[in-house]
């Protein structure tokens, strides 16, 4: 994998996608939180949430909530409703200094079943915070942490129209590409095309109703490493690469990956579809557009433009 992908997926969202949580060394307690409550929340009379988990985060801001987010993760993108937050941890470590300050009322967090870091649960108990475990790896995943989200931040109403207007979205794709044929497609995270998207994945439901079949097959890693001998052999038909942010410099070497493996049908018929938008990895409130953009990778004359600028690459 090239280093400026390997960097933009591994540090951004795949790690909360693989639930790849690291436990919590070497923090010092945090000081109690006061007893009065944050002036956000005197305010508006509602939680404030500190989301460590951007794909939460963009369904906040999906809904309609993001008023209520006082601190975002390190690797959140720079939008109008987060670039003024604090960010205050990662995967790996938090800033219970800078929580103590802020004391929000909930905390977003990403972890597998029985892997929450042993003291976990007493820092966000000194901070007088909620923890609300969010799992997004599956579609429905995304639909079900929207209702939590919502009866958390006491915004169920906005979460329920949000739901709404996404699975509107998302029927509407599966309409344009009624009646077409089904496409073998490899979903590939990396410049160097080995990093792959297994069947027990959001991404994999996205292409589902684009009009695509994953030609990984049932009982493998969710996101297996392939070498280039598997590729030619699985002969998908389609290839989408989804490289977030991608430099010109990294789709260039992507490209140059594919010309090596000119046998592969896709390759030999231009149809590689490099998707570079911020959120085509994120589990979050834009995979309605990620399902455009997957269907008309897939199906280019019978859909109709996604709703969001990407970049279609024929090598």
């Amino acid at each position: 994998m090239g280093q400026r992908a390997q960097h933009v997926v591994r540090k951004t969202f795949l790690p909360m996608l693989m639930g790849l949580a690291l436990a919590l060394v070497g923090c010092e307690k945090p000081a109690p939180r006061p007893a009065t409550t944050s002036p956000a929340t005197s305010a508006v009379g509602l939680p404030t949430v500190a989301s460590l988990v951007p794909a939460a985060t963009d369904l906040i801001i999906g809904m309609g909530a993001a008023d209520q987010l006082v601190a975002v993760s390190n690797y959140d993108m720079d939008r109008p409703e987060t670039k003024n937050l604090p960010r205050v941890g990662d995967y790996q470590r938090y800033d219970w200094e800078k929580l103590s300050q802020i004391h929000p009322d909930l905390m977003i967090m990403f972890y597998d079943p029985g892997r929450v870091p042993s003291g976990l649960q007493e820092h966000i108990d000194a901070l007088h915070a909620e923890l609300i475990n969010v799992k997004t790896e599956r579609l429905s995943d995304i639909f079900s942490a929207m209702t939590t989200l919502g009866e958390k931040l006491r915004q169920p109403e906005k979460a329920r129209q949000a739901s709404r207007q996404l699975q509107e979205t998302l029927d509407d794709v599966t309409t344009q590409v009624a009646g077409q044929p089904i496409v073998p497609t490899l979903i590939v995270t990396s410049d160097e095309g080995t990093l792959a998207c297994g069947p027990d994945t959001f991404l994999t439901d996205l292409l589902e109703i684009a009009g695509g079949k994953n030609v990984i097959k049932n009982n493998t890693p969710r996101y297996p490493q392939l070498e280039r001998e598997q590729i030619m052999q699985l002969a998908p038909e389609a290839i989408i690469q989804l490289l977030p942010n991608a430099t010109t410099a990294v789709q260039a070497q992507a490209a140059r990956f594919w010309e090596a493996l000119p046998n592969v049908p896709a390759v030999k018929n231009k149809r590689v579809c490099v998707l570079t938008d911020w959120y085509v990895v994120q589990p979050g409130y834009n995979v309605g557009k990620l399902a455009q953009q997957f269907a008309k990778c897939l199906h280019p004359t019978s859909t109709t433009a996604p709703t969001t600028a990407h970049a279609q690459a024929e090598h």
